[in-house]
């Protein structure tokens, strides 16, 4: 580690690639898996550390398919009450309060899902043929009408009844 308790990015991928190669050459990408099979082999000390330099990309990944599984439960209006159940937490409002801290949004309601601005511009320009770009800049004019804020760079989390607006909207100006 340099400079304090953050294991840098350089560290994260030689330890990846320390137990991918030594015990079986699995993909890299899965931190998960690397960590599970560096546990479950006769390790030394180094293979260890390897591993728990992997420890808090695995719990990213762990998380990111915890919220994909709770938004298709959602999705197909699995109530938060069942959620809960099957997350071993003893309410509905657990498991909404879990989400919103693992996500960083709010709960979806019965039947609502989510889906990224991205997303919908990607499907929107592979479905009509559109200019990809024309695509892009028109919604993002309509998602700032609607009041969704874009961050360059970054995902632009989207409900599925703002996703229909954008796409309906962005169809119609857009779409020869």
């Amino acid at each position: 580690m340099h400079g304090g308790d953050v294991t840098t990015d350089e560290e994260v991928d030689a330890a990846a690639f320390r137990i991918a190669s030594r015990f079986g050459g699995f993909d890299e990408g899965h931190a998960l898996d690397l960590v599970r099979l560096a546990a479950d082999q006769g390790i030394n000390a180094a293979d260890a550390l390897a591993g728990l330099r992997l420890i808090g990309h695995a719990t990213a990944e762990l998380r990111a398919i915890e919220v994909a599984l709770m938004d298709i439960a959602r999705d197909s209006a699995v109530p938060w009450r069942q959620v809960a159940e099957a997350l071993g937490l003893g309410s509905r409002q657990s498991a909404e309060s879990r989400y919103q801290a693992l996500s960083g949004r709010r709960p979806p309601k019965a039947g609502e899902s989510y889906t990224t601005l991205e997303d919908v511009t990607a499907q929107l320009a592979a479905e009509t043929g559109a200019n990809p770009v024309d695509v892009i800049e028109e919604a993002n004019v309509v998602a700032a009408a609607l009041g969704i804020r874009s961050e360059r760079g970054k995902a632009t989390p989207l409900t599925a009844t703002q996703a229909r607006q954008i796409a309906a909207q962005v169809a119609a100006s857009t779409i020869p």
